[in-house]
């Protein structure tokens, strides 16, 4: 597969574009010994191709082999006898009448009933069975093709570690899946946000625009930046809150707890403005704001913080509340730091 900007046409012929090269990139995969690029997904190409065969007979059972159908006690026509020929006049025939396929059952002798019609037997023939029964496919048929198509599916999920990593997992299991998880979807990253869309950014801006250097035209090139993803797990709040907890049960430094604090706010508070700006404020002015009781107190006794900031710290959250009340929260939230911090001292 690759990915192409073809030069414009007009009512003079061919733009040349004066690349000095194809303006193609590589969509990617993996380079094999063959001389061409494998999928990235090429892992998964036999059990896909199972995967296949094995949804499609599970389709068939369940839309051919899954509706019960009628047995009933065969019946005679009452036209024919069970013949299937009826006598009918005849001018030309040397006796005047001839046998013809009877209408009433198209010449099988038996009756064909509709779905919905209803039979009536008399009850001297019911005594020694039914005259009608309604059997219904045997459905371990169908739940066969479904364990099958299941097992394949997990195949292709585990072969492109996209595999749910289960929560009972031991921590090298989970550990070495979410590693197999992260590369795998790192190395497509890198080749789309390093490759293709940088080549194909530069190939736009030399498309739409020109230069000359000494007389000579040539495609301008100006200088871009792509900004790729560098984490591609989705953290709910749980997490990101589990990940403080352990951060500080495990003595993490302030200004890492701080970020892990900061991550949280941004999850859980997405939509509240307000409430980011102050975490932002309190966790920049108040050098505390992530440590434990424990850990104020044994730096109080060790003379590392004074009481001063320690009762700063305490009011820095109801400061910032009036602060917002005062002023407003259209000035809060255009208002940078160090203005909001100027503020604060004079309260």
């Amino acid at each position: 597969m690759a990915l192409a900007y073809l030069a414009a046409t007009d009512v003079n012929g061919y733009y040349a574009h004066l690349l000095g090269r194809l303006p193609i990139s590589i969509a990617g995969g993996v380079w094999n010994t063959q001389g061409y690029f494998d999928s990235y997904y090429s892992k998964a190409k036999a059990a896909a191709d199972d995967f296949v065969s094995a949804y499609s007979a599970a389709q068939l059972v369940d839309k051919e082999a899954s509706h019960p159908y009628i047995v009933e006690a065969s019946t005679d026509c009452p036209d024919c006898r069970g013949m299937g020929q009826v006598q009918q006049d005849c001018n030309s025939c040397p006796n005047g009448v001839e046998l013809v396929s009877c209408g009433g059952c198209g010449g099988s002798g038996q009756i064909s009933r509709n779905p919905g019609q209803h039979i009536i037997v008399p009850q001297d023939k019911l005594k020694d069975g039914s005259r009608i029964q309604i059997i219904n496919p045997d459905v371990s048929i169908n739940a066969h093709h479904r364990n099958v198509c299941t097992q394949v599916m997990g195949l292709i999920i585990e072969a492109l570690h996209l595999q749910k990593t289960d929560e009972a997992q031991s921590g090298v299991a989970k550990a070495i899946d979410q590693e197999r998880l992260y590369k795998f979807i790192s190395n497509i990253s890198n080749h789309v946000f390093d490759k293709l869309l940088t080549d194909t950014l530069r190939d736009i801006i030399a498309y739409r625009n020109a230069g000359a250097t000494g007389g000579t035209l040539h495609p301008a090139e100006y200088p871009f930046r792509v900004v790729k993803p560098t984490q591609f797990r989705i953290k709910t709040s749980a997490d990101l809150l589990q990940e403080y907890s352990t951060g500080k049960q495990a003595g993490m430094p302030a200004f890492i707890r701080k970020r892990m604090a900061m991550d949280f706010i941004d999850k859980q508070y997405s939509g509240d403005a307000v409430m980011k700006k102050k975490a932002q404020l309190i966790t920049q002015l108040d050098s505390l704001s992530v440590l434990s009781i424990e850990e104020i107190t044994a730096l109080h006794h060790a003379g590392a913080i004074t009481d001063a900031e320690l009762q700063y710290s305490r009011k820095l959250p109801a400061m910032i509340d009036a602060l917002v009340r005062d002023k407003g929260e259209y000035w809060f939230l255009n208002t940078d730091v160090c203005l909001v911090e100027q503020v604060l001292m004079r309260v």
